[in-house]
């Protein structure tokens, strides 16, 4: 046999053998991906919605992608250590809201006493969370992972905090998502309306916002 012929028969006799080792490291990745989804969703609790909204932003995506999953959960024990009692029931809203406050050993320690000592301390923050957990992240956010000031928080993060306006106004100025918007409608009694986009209005207060498809809230 001529070494021409040679190679073409080791070709096509290696051909299946390298074919099912793809298929093998394509299912093993796959499985790989899967198993990191779950443990994802396990420990922040996520279910289709909320892990959708990680998706929104570069912080979120670096959650789902990147962060190992034992420095996530280690993350998310002290970052639920950190905040007053009142929000003890908040704090996966607020994570999925602004996931970036797990994105460093730092924010998760240290940026809910940062942000309680500006507003007032632990009562004040524990009322806006109680309030509205997701303007709330933002709030969290905004002074203790960014070093903002009061006065210099968006403006309708401000005049919340200031009580010049009701939290509405924070998904309203499009700071805050539609997923956080409508995880805290959930606590009060709502209509939803046809139209060009999804309207959601509070019966109580009469206020709503309306999410059009082309300008859904993305970070």
């Amino acid at each position: 046999m001529s070494a021409t012929s040679f190679a073409h028969t080791m070709s096509v006799a290696l051909a299946p053998a390298r074919g099912r080792g793809a298929s093998k490291h394509r299912r093993a990745s796959r499985l790989a991906s899967s198993t990191r989804d779950d443990a994802l969703r396990a420990i922040l609790r996520l279910d289709d919605a909320a892990r959708e909204q990680l998706e929104t932003s570069v912080e979120g995506r670096r959650v789902i992608a990147d962060i190992p999953l034992d420095v996530l959960a280690a993350r998310v024990r002290v970052f639920s250590r950190s905040l007053p009692p009142a929000c003890a029931g908040f704090v996966f809203d607020i994570i999925t809201e602004r996931p970036g406050l797990l994105c460093d050993d730092e924010f998760a320690s240290t940026s809910v006493a940062t942000a309680a000592s500006v507003l007032g301390g632990d009562e004040k923050l524990g009322e806006l969370c109680e309030e509205c957990a997701p303007a709330c992240a933002h709030v969290i956010w905004e002074i203790g992972c960014l070093g903002k000031s009061r006065e210099g928080l968006a403006r309708s993060l401000r005049e919340w905090v200031g009580r010049e306006e009701g939290w509405h106004r924070v998904f309203v100025s499009r700071v805050a998502s539609q997923w956080g918007y409508l995880r805290t409608m959930q606590r009060t009694e709502t209509t939803t309306m046809a139209g060009k986009g999804e309207v959601y209005r509070n019966v109580r207060t009469g206020e709503s916002v309306t999410f059009r498809e082309q300008t859904k809230h993305s970070v």
